[in-house]
């Protein structure tokens, strides 16, 4: 954790996605069958704006002195999924 007023040149989040924990992955599931699959058989990902969210939390504790008003050209290229699985531990360097 970056205290406020203080910058860095580097920083790492991790956090577990959990289905548990994280219920809105939920309604971010491609196949659309919760009802006779486990969640975790319907490939839930984590929405573009929660990455987005990561990434703006994450320049703001690089650069405590400006702020984050927009994001442009961003490209996803990979999903972030929880195929098969409950949680996935996600770092973001």
């Amino acid at each position: 954790m970056v205290k406020p007023g203080a910058s860095c040149e580097r920083i790492v989040i991790e956090r577990i996605l959990d289905l548990d924990r994280d219920r809105m992955l939920e309604d971010h599931a491609f196949i659309l069958v919760k009802d006779r699959k486990p969640i975790e058989s319907c490939m839930p990902v984590l929405p573009a704006a929660g990455a987005v969210e990561a990434l703006a939390e994450a320049t703001q504790a690089l650069l405590p002195d400006l702020g984050v008003i927009g994001i442009e050209e961003m490209r996803a290229t990979r999903w972030i999924d929880l195929l098969d699985t409950r949680s996935l531990p996600l770092r973001i360097e």
